[in-house]
């Protein structure tokens, strides 16, 4: 594809990403809030800490997705394209 395509693809890659990451923020803190007052009977802690995950690991994601984000336009904006950037294992 040719370089504005790629990004075009990349950005919407990207909104789609962020936007199923709200969605699980979102129904995560409902649940977690639902859940909040049952308790399992053996281990006598709240089911809401089952659902805790998705408002504690979200914002995680996001926060990675943006910095990545930010770095790989930088890379699409030096004239390169978008999907032949090689994979680094910088951050992890």
């Amino acid at each position: 594809l040719p370089a504005r395509a790629q990004a075009a693809l990349y950005a919407v890659r990207i909104a789609a990403i962020a936007a199923t990451a709200a969605v699980l923020l979102w129904q995560g803190w409902v649940l977690t809030d639902r859940m909040s007052f049952i308790e399992y009977p053996a281990m006598e802690i709240s089911r809401g800490f089952l659902f805790a995950i998705l408002p504690v690991g979200m914002p995680l994601l996001l926060y990675y997705l943006v910095r990545t984000a930010i770095a790989d336009y930088r890379f699409i904006r030096s004239g390169r394209k978008a999907f032949d950037k090689p994979i680094s294992s910088e951050g992890l």
